[in-house]
């Protein structure tokens, strides 16, 4: 309960603190408190309490990146979104997910070459289980090819556009996650 009024009332050095020790509940108290932050837009101090290891971590993260997104705060979205890559990235569905919106939260913060990095990753990356015929496959080469337009590499645009097969839909994330 002490950890929730110190972040209530601003004296997060206080609330980290005692966050740094154990205690039953621990884990729900950061969750909370995460959750309260956010809602209040407190971004830095929802960034200083993403530090501590818990368990909902990984949920608070996306729940937090999902915030950022919403408000464009693209360089805090893409910390969190990186963050959140170490809970499975191209391994997993939802990993690639999450990898989607990190590619198009570069793109919208102007980091073309992030942006081609987490594409390539997804499409062509040793542990990726994206497939062809997946719909974020074709939304990565997409953004691809956006990327190679915008740095006026149309041999690497064509290259991509080839990837890109008439069967398989395209669907467009715009940052959901």
């Amino acid at each position: 309960m002490l950890v929730l009024i110190y972040g209530k009332t601003g004296r997060l050095t206080e609330a980290n603190d005692l966050l740094n020790q154990e205690f039953e509940g621990r884990d729900r108290t950061i969750e909370t408190l995460a959750a309260e932050l956010c809602q209040e837009r407190r971004w830095e101090e929802v960034v200083r309490i993403l530090h501590h290891e818990f368990q909902a971590r990984e949920n608070v993260l996306e729940r937090v990146s999902r915030a950022f997104v919403m408000d464009e705060k693209w360089g805090d979205a893409k910390g969190v979104l990186i963050e959140l890559m170490k809970y499975g990235a191209e391994e997993t569905m939802k990993g690639l997910e999450r990898m989607s919106v990190l590619a198009e939260v570069c793109w919208a913060k102007g980091d073309l070459t992030d942006t081609k990095h987490w594409c390539v990753t997804a499409i062509r990356g040793e542990g990726s289980i994206l497939e062809k015929g997946n719909p974020l496959f074709a939304q990565f080469v997409k953004i691809l090819v956006q990327v190679c337009e915008a740095q006026e590499d149309a041999e690497g645009a064509a290259e991509y556009k080839g990837l890109l097969s008439f069967d398989v839909q395209c669907i467009h994330t715009q940052f959901v996650i």
